[in-house]
């Protein structure tokens, strides 16, 4: 019987949440030596960070896991998913030897300045690069990048997001903010105040921007919309259930062509850029104050339309 055979492969390691510009960094060095040395691209990629896997920060993802592997199928052929728990106790000599050479035939490692691997996180990249040479396997190192003097990482965007700091993400992610969801019916309270929504069931452990008002870019299917993100508690109605709901715009905002896109969204996925932060949640006393107040979000929103450059192709295309 014979063997299966596999190919030679290029293959950067990470987590990659995110996909950020330091990432796309490891993979464009990835796609050069693969192409120089005629390999196979792999991204070796763990499902959540180590530190998330052994429960010392709760997960908050910036890409639901099957987001995250669609994009990086866009620089590799083959993404390589990887639990932490299954790897984290063998020792770094073990982890090149038997499963990055051995297993999957790597002839070129690719990772970061900060990556460390084996058994009580015992190798670092010097030692990769050690341990590589030995077996005439090719280590590059990529170093950190910086922007405004500081490290672009995923946990930093973490923090940006959080912040309703989407300007300053943008630039660390070289695209705007993602939340991926899915459109799920709710109480209709929007389309009664004039502004109907789509509520957005989102991926448990993926990061949520703090409550408030968010300019957004909306893709789905071969459509796209610039729009309104509410993220809170909706004090104003009850207070009791966080939501994550999106108002389209359309030519005539709060038109029947509003409330027929709304209509036709219910169990579509929704891929919500976030371009910047209106305002804070806020309690009104009465619905027709906080109706009010959706318009005067809509109208500045709609205003703030032409200083954003809008893309033109869904990310996850």
């Amino acid at each position: 019987m014979t063997g299966i055979i596999t190919p030679p492969r290029a293959i950067a390691i990470g987590t990659f949440d995110g996909v950020h510009i330091g990432h796309q960094q490891i993979l464009q060095q990835l796609g050069d030596v693969a192409a120089k040395r005629h390999l196979e691209r792999m991204v070796y990629s763990f499902v959540v960070p180590p530190r998330f896997a052994l429960g010392k920060e709760p997960k908050r993802l910036l890409f639901p896991e099957w987001v995250k592997v669609m994009v990086l199928k866009k620089y590799v052929e083959e993404v390589n998913r990887v639990a932490f728990e299954d790897i984290y106790s063998i020792s770094a000599k073990e982890f090149v030897d038997d499963v990055l050479i051995g297993g999957l035939s790597a002839q070129a490692i690719v990772v970061g300045e900060g990556f460390r691997f084996g058994n009580d996180r015992e190798g670092d990249a010097g030692l990769l690069r050690e341990l590589g040479d030995a077996r005439r396997v090719d280590v590059i190192v990529v170093p950190r990048v910086l922007m405004d003097g500081e490290v672009v990482s995923s946990s930093r965007i973490r923090w940006l997001i959080a912040e309703g700091k989407m300007k300053q993400a943008h630039k660390l992610l070289g695209r705007p903010p993602l939340i991926v969801g899915r459109v799920i019916y709710g109480d209709k309270l929007g389309q009664a105040l004039g502004y109907p929504t789509a509520n957005l069931e989102i991926d448990e452990g993926i990061l949520i921007p703090g409550n408030g008002i968010y300019l957004v870019n909306v893709f789905w299917r071969k459509r796209k919309s610039a729009g309104l993100l509410y993220v809170g508690k909706r004090p104003s109605v009850d207070g009791r259930e966080h939501r994550l709901e999106v108002h389209l715009f359309s030519s005539i905002v709060g038109s029947r062509a509003s409330m027929e896109i709304s209509e036709h969204l219910y169990g579509e996925t929704l891929e919500v850029q976030i371009l910047k932060k209106m305002r804070d949640e806020k309690n009104f006393p009465t619905r027709a104050e906080l109706s009010r107040q959706m318009g005067l979000d809509v109208q500045r929103a709609r205003e703030l339309v032409s200083d954003f450059k809008w893309p033109e192709k869904s990310i996850l295309t």
